[in-house]
């Protein structure tokens, strides 16, 4: 499986907001309507959070909150991505990308350029959307940031397994569970156990594959 980052919420969104001295009822209003929306698009109410984040993206952008609009902005591209609207999507995550870049947030670029990676690979630009994960997997390590790295490398290993690369899915899977472990992330842990258990049944080890599917 795979997986796309959501922006970090309130803390880190009035932590900013704080630091660029933007006006407080601005900041919280607008992580308010953030949580609302992904709570919302997690439960499956996509078409209702997009209208909240569309808000919260106005807000942002009048009160030149620009960390805020580059979260918000993400958040929306993730939304539509799930909505099906891929070009919608794409065009976000790259004015995402750019307001990442404009203010020097190397966590947010990384994650900007994971669920960019992967819409271009959903949308059959394999090459670019592994180019991407490749940046977004640079950054992590680049940052010391252990959890974006185990994501990212099960990410890059289930991608391989699918275009029937097991050695190298395997490879980056068997990564991702093991750091995955070290930091205690147990939903990441679970994704790369099964993404190791489908490299393994790609290469005839049911067996192997049984016991990873176990841990998944």
């Amino acid at each position: 499986g795979k997986r796309e980052f959501v922006p970090p919420l309130a803390k880190a969104a009035l932590a900013a907001g704080e630091a660029a001295s933007i006006p407080g009822a601005t900041v919280q209003r607008t992580s308010a309507l953030r949580l609302t929306a992904i709570n919302g698009a997690r439960a499956g109410r996509l078409a209702a959070a997009i209208p909240l984040l569309q808000e919260a993206l106005a807000l942002a952008t009048a009160g030149g909150d620009l960390a805020g609009e580059c979260a918000v902005t993400s958040n929306l591209g993730i939304v539509e991505r799930q909505s099906g609207h891929n070009a919608e999507a794409e065009r976000l995550y790259m004015r995402a990308l750019e307001l990442a870049r404009q203010t020097g947030n190397r966590s947010a670029e990384g994650r900007i350029l994971n669920n960019l990676g992967l819409l271009r690979y959903y949308t059959g630009r394999v090459d670019e959307g592994m180019k991407g994960l490749a940046a977004d997997l640079a950054i992590c390590r680049e940052l010391g940031d252990r959890r974006g790295e185990a994501m990212t490398l099960s990410n890059i290993g289930a991608c391989y397994a699918e275009q029937g690369h097991a050695d190298d899915g395997q490879a980056a899977s068997e990564q991702s569970l093991l750091i995955a472990r070290q930091v205690g992330d147990r939903s990441t842990e679970g994704t790369a156990a099964g993404n190791v258990g489908q490299s393994l049944l790609a290469r005839g080890d049911g067996t192997g594959a049984a016991v990873q599917f176990s841990e998944a």
